[in-house]
């Protein structure tokens, strides 16, 4: 057995002899947990858990298809335009310049 991992503190044995980590916190498995994660990508969209998919090059899509994408982008520009339409509470019923916040 070599040196305690320098992360969890666990005993590891260390192929050569110099490594610092123990088998669960080498980059080889921070890279297949992160491979095992795009393969396992869920779709971004609200109340869809189909698999985005992922084809083993670059990154995982975010969406399971292009119409799920295409409806992520009009909720997102909807909700854009309500926020912008909402009355703002911070003013008050008169002319709409007084502050509320800067009342003395």
């Amino acid at each position: 057995m070599g040196r305690p991992c320098d992360v969890c503190g666990d005993a590891a044995d260390y192929a050569n002899g110099h490594g610092a980590w123990c088998e669960v916190h080498t980059a080889r498995a921070r890279r297949e947990d992160a491979e095992a994660a795009r393969w396992d990508a869920v779709c971004a969209l609200v109340d869809c858990e189909n698999n985005a998919g992922w084809d083993g090059l670059g990154r995982a899509r975010k969406y399971c298809s292009n119409a799920h994408s295409q409806k992520a982008y009009r909720l997102r520009k909807a909700a854009a335009a309500a926020a912008v339409m909402a009355p703002r509470s911070t003013l008050t019923p008169g002319d709409g310049r007084e502050d509320v916040s800067r009342s003395e």
